[in-house]
């Protein structure tokens, strides 16, 4: 048997907080206040998934660090986030600053870019 990915979560909730690919990548997300209550409703009826789901599903369907940071880069989400990517190869971290619909900040380590932060 080979266990091929892992994520921090909560009993019975079916979305991540932090999960890691093994071998591969690790996500991590945190909010970030933009909207309310009634947009995030209105968006969820529209078919835009919660942030947490987009993040498991980047964790079971890409199988490296482009591919996560793809996944995350793309989707709808029905609230703003702080989403952390980390590869296992050298300068394999980015983050990613998004509102619902789209990212408004990506930064990427590099050789001169040693470390980034929220």
């Amino acid at each position: 048997m080979c266990i091929r990915d892992r994520c921090g979560n909560i009993a019975g909730y079916v979305g991540a907080l932090t999960c890691m690919r093994l071998k591969a990548f690790a996500l991590a997300m945190n909010g970030r206040v933009q909207g309310n209550f009634q947009e995030f409703v209105m968006r969820l009826r529209q078919g835009w998934i919660p942030t947490t789901w987009m993040l498991r599903e980047a964790v079971l369907n890409a199988e490296n660090y482009e591919a996560a940071v793809k996944m995350v880069r793309g989707r709808r989400t029905v609230s703003a986030s702080y989403v952390t990517i980390v590869g296992t190869k050298e300068n394999e971290g980015t983050v990613i600053t998004r509102n619902r619909d789209r990212p408004v900040n990506i930064r990427k380590l590099s050789k001169d870019t040693w470390f980034i932060a929220q």
